[in-house]
């Protein structure tokens, strides 16, 4: 199910039953039951079901980070985003799984079990959003809600098939997070199609102008070929190559970039996680 700019009403039973069918997948930590389509009628998300990474506060609804040490804590106040989304007529269908913290990158998660992949059980859900990614890839939510640092909405999101969008930093407010850092973190939505996004994104940063739209044909994008494609998976980069070509035949312009010295620079703003 995609998003809405419509009022409408959509019982949220088929969630639930998806949720309860897919438990396995550990997508997520609290589920909101009792929720009705009644309660959500108007607004440009009217009638649709928001998965909510376990960082995010939802007034009434527990939020861990991931963590025991948090389990016990019930936010009394909606972050601002989700008051945002709450007012575009979005209902909050549960709070999910997370990488510890939101400190990695797989939501492998020791105190509430790993998050599953939604493509493939047996691989990993990325993270640190893996919860959210996997949800709304199984049907279990119309859209989520995770956050990102360094790629933690956009990881789980590649790996589940979902779209997941990072803004900039600052376009959303960061009040009422579990935060890791207070000058990477931002929410990031994650996504059935890129138009969910856009929609996702007005309403998120309270900006009503629409999206502008962008001729391929007039794009120039950089490949970075180098450190980029050092000891790269065979199969991502066949994968990759048939989308750069793909650009190419819709008109954009691709050119080499590669990046002086970005391996130096990783290292200045980057640390690995096991």
């Amino acid at each position: 199910m995609a998003l809405s700019g419509a009022t409408m009403s959509v019982e949220p039973e088929s969630f639930y039953q998806a949720i309860e069918s897919g438990q396995g997948y550990n997508a997520f930590i609290s589920v909101n039951t009792g929720l009705s389509a009644a309660s959500g009628t108007e607004g440009a998300l009217a009638g649709m079901y928001i998965a909510v990474k376990d960082n995010i506060h939802v007034a009434g609804l527990p939020n861990s980070a991931g963590t025991v040490m948090l389990k016990d804590f019930v936010p009394k106040e909606d972050a601002v985003v989700i008051a945002r989304l709450k007012a575009a007529g979005a209902q909050i269908i549960g709070k999910n799984n997370m990488h510890e913290l939101a400190y990695g990158i797989t939501s492998n998660n020791a105190a509430y079990g790993a998050v599953h992949n939604a493509v493939n059980f047996d691989y990993m859900a990325g993270g640190s959003s893996g919860g959210t990614a996997s949800a709304v890839a199984l049907g279990m939510a119309t859209a989520g809600l995770g956050t990102d640092t360094g790629g933690s909405s956009r990881i789980p999101a590649a790996l589940n098939g979902v779209v997941g969008f990072r803004p900039t930093t600052g376009r959303y407010s960061n009040s009422g997070m579990t935060m890791i850092s207070n000058t990477r973190d931002t929410v990031g939505p994650i996504t059935n199609t890129v138009a969910d996004a856009v929609l996702m994104d007005r309403i998120l940063s309270a900006n009503s102008k629409a999206a502008p739209q962008i001729n391929i044909s007039q794009l120039r994008l950089g490949v970075p070929r180098d450190y980029f494609y050092l000891d790269l998976d065979p199969d991502v980069a066949r994968v990759t190559e048939q989308l750069l070509i793909r650009l190419t035949d819709a008109g954009a312009e691709l050119v080499e970039a590669d990046i002086k010295d970005i391996s130096h620079l990783n290292e200045k703003v980057g640390f690995p996680l096991v």
